[in-house]
């Protein structure tokens, strides 16, 4: 019998740099529960538009077969643990356990880079957070890679069947991480918030805004333009969310606003929808192109309010988030949007007319301007009663929000 070496390889290097990594896929899957769930107004990892974990983690990428991508990366780190340490608990040749250590983090490098690539290119943002699992996983590769070049040893005989007691622990490892990220999404919102759940509360350390800033103006024929809102005009309780059109996270809170609305009745709260492009083609606070095709979407939504359907066509332009760029360029068109405003019942030849006239872009710089004005820090902001909320997000917790404050005297 040929004798079985154990493999010399770093395996407690790649053990650590599982460690690491299951560490930050975990931090991945809170930011993705926390982003679902409109816990904020913006992750603790967004920097910009282009560096946010918002349009990467929360957006229609954020889970793979309903397990965010925080699960998979848990899964995948507790596979490379066992590997790195399978010779602890079973005879390995070194050959063997090299070219498994190999294959393994051929795997995470290759999904890794893919990923990065998909990111950078279709959805045009940077996770940071999700960075760092790729520069863990292809770091992991090298080590690996150096471990399998430097092996002389080419041996293939093992004692026993080490690769059963690789799979079996790998599998006992990994599918509780797996049932950890379907799971999690389900039952974290109802942990989270208890069975003794309290309304948010708004922030009363700061004045409130400007009456002025934040007036209502309820006809087109007012000011810059009509604010195009849902709700009861003479409502206690007033919500503006400045927003734009290809922020993922401004979707998921505009439908929890709307879905709170419906819990409370929509005669207790006026939602109005205010823009804030992240593009300077219509917004002179922006530096670049940012989400270039914002400013057409803002124009199209606001052309259809003229003939009452801006929800409608909020919603629509809200749609093509997640998509790639050459379905977003092709929806961000005149003739799709003439297309899809006369398949809605609007008058195209009006509707067109308004889009060729620029005829809305005043208001949405006003906005924008305000917006500025209040010191907006990112996209979606929400003002409730004048005040900035940046509380919990979720249609429960708004819910509970606005009942508290109708119900105040």
């Amino acid at each position: 019998m040929v004798e079985s070496r154990v493999c010399r390889s770093p395996g407690r290097v790649l053990a650590l740099l599982g460690l690491i990594g299951f560490g930050i896929s975990i931090y991945a899957l809170a930011l993705h529960l926390k982003g679902a769930a409109g816990a904020a107004a913006g992750l603790g990892c967004d920097i910009n538009d282009l560096f946010s974990c918002s349009n990467v983690l929360v957006g229609d990428y954020g889970a793979f077969l309903g397990i965010p991508l925080g699960g998979y990366g848990m899964a995948f780190f507790v596979v490379l643990i066992v590997t790195a340490l399978l010779p602890l608990f079973t005879a390995a040749s070194k050959a063997w356990h090299t070219r498994l250590q190999l294959g393994i983090t051929s795997i995470g490098a290759a999904v890794s880079v893919g990923l990065a690539v998909f990111s950078a290119v279709v959805i045009k943002s940077i996770c940071v957070v999700c960075s760092a699992v790729h520069v863990t996983c292809i770091v992991a590769f090298l080590l690996a890679l150096v471990a399998y070049v430097r092996n002389t040893d080419k041996t293939l005989y093992t004692e026993g069947n080490p690769f059963m007691k690789w799979l079996s622990s790998s599998l006992a490892a990994a599918v509780p991480a797996l049932l950890a990220g379907l799971i999690a999404p389900m039952i974290a919102p109802q942990i989270l918030k208890g069975d003794d759940a309290k309304a948010p509360a708004l922030d009363m350390t700061k004045e409130a805004a400007p009456e002025a800033l934040l007036s209502v103006a309820r006809s087109r024929y007012v000011g810059k333009g009509e604010d195009f809102r849902k709700g009861n005009d003479d409502a206690k309780v007033v919500v503006q969310m400045f927003s734009d059109f290809q922020c993922p996270h401004c979707k998921v809170t505009a439908e929890s606003i709307e879905a709170a609305i419906k819990k409370v009745g929509s005669d207790k709260v006026l939602f109005v929808y205010r823009n804030y492009p992240i593009s300077n083609m219509c917004n002179a606070s922006i530096g670049g192109a940012g989400n270039s095709k914002s400013c057409f979407f803002a124009e199209a939504a606001r052309c259809a309010g003229q003939q009452g359907k801006f929800w409608e066509m909020k919603a629509w332009a809200f749609g093509f988030i997640g998509m790639d760029p050459a379905q977003i360029a092709a929806g961000a068109s005149t003739e799709a949007a003439t297309k899809h405003a006369a398949a809605s019942g609007l008058d195209p030849k009006v509707f067109e007319a308004c889009l060729a006239s620029d005829s809305e872009l005043d208001k949405i710089r006003d906005d924008a301007r305000i917006a500025d004005q209040l010191g907006i820090k990112g996209t979606p902001m929400l003002y409730v009663n004048n005040r900035l909320y940046d509380g919990p997000r979720s249609p429960d917790d708004l819910a509970l929000l606005f009942k508290s404050l109708a119900e105040a005297r």
